[in-house]
């Protein structure tokens, strides 16, 4: 069930967390599927700020009191309207099977999920007060916003690597990249959606960077961030080649989404796609080859 749900929320993770090595795949799944119910509370368009607050605050606690599991459903659902997806009303209408899934890992694992919740959930909450114009005013609030929403999360997924890999003589260094691997990849997704987020009312760019200019000033920035999370993979023992991978495919398509935006064009082609497939198998081998991609 947590995989066919995963292909439906996210194209991107759907193709490459099957590439972890069998034990990650449903501990990574389920925790993005967690966090992915956090995004559903703040971008439902029926649910004004105090809804959002109570509901995000209900969900991070789920995890240590799961007996709240079913009011959450039976509130929440009712409350999804067109702007929340099928496949995310099917997610929140099986949340407790995923909690019972969680809380049958590890409790390092559990905690580290857990976290990552909290700081997602009471940072986004800290930005959901704003409305329109007013969300994002600055680039260090920009940052700050990419860091509750994703930094955090690099953060969580290298705990996680490191204990199920047993690699933690590698967690500092990591630790210190994964931020930045994480504002990466979301910086790439809120340039990409800049359109179809003002459709519905969003703006994440702060009104001083709207302009030719400023939208290439964050071209920019983000593929500095990028080019940390290349670094970030080179630390991952030669022997993970699948997390090795995993870190690669993302950060190539984020890279190769960089370079469409710049050139005036909205996503990458399939050609692009399958060739960043088929390099990342070769690649993900080499750190030579690895920091090579820094030019893509």
């Amino acid at each position: 069930m947590h995989i066919d749900i995963l292909r439906q929320v996210s194209r991107t993770f759907a193709l490459t967390i099957p590439m972890l090595n069998a034990p990650l795949i449903p501990v990574v799944t389920d925790a993005y599927l967690y966090l992915r119910i956090l995004d559903t509370i703040e971008d439902e368009e029926s649910l004004d700020f105090e809804s959002q607050k109570k509901w995000i605050k209900v969900w991070i606690e789920i995890l240590h009191h799961p007996e709240n599991c079913p009011l959450f459903v039976s509130q929440v659902l009712p409350k999804l309207t067109k702007s929340t997806s099928e496949a995310e009303k099917i997610l929140v209408q099986d949340a407790k099977v995923l909690i019972d899934r969680i809380l049958g890992y590890d409790l390092v694992i559990q905690e580290s999920i857990y976290r990552v919740g909290q700081v997602m959930g009471n940072g986004m909450l800290k930005f959901l007060e704003r409305k329109g114009d007013d969300r994002v005013r600055t680039l260090q609030e920009l940052e700050e916003y990419c860091y509750y929403v994703a930094g955090c999360v690099g953060e969580m997924l290298t705990e996680i690597f490191c204990h199920i890999g047993n690699f933690n003589q590698k967690k500092k260094a990591l630790l210190e990249l994964s931020e930045d691997f994480g504002k990466g990849l979301q910086l790439t997704n809120i340039l990409k959606d800049v359109e179809k987020d003002r459709k519905r009312g969003v703006e994440w760019i702060p009104l001083s960077d709207r302009s030719e200019k400023g939208f290439k000033n964050l071209i920019e920035k983000t593929r500095n961030f990028l080019h940390k999370a290349l670094d970030y993979t080179c630390l991952i023992p030669s022997n993970e080649l699948q997390i090795r991978r995993f870190c690669l495919v993302n950060t190539l398509l984020a890279l190769s989404t960089l370079r469409t935006l710049s050139n005036g064009g909205k996503k990458i082609s399939k050609f692009t796609l399958f060739c960043h497939l088929a390099i990342s198998k070769i690649a993900c081998w080499s750190n030579k080859m690895i920091q090579w991609c820094k030019n893509v």
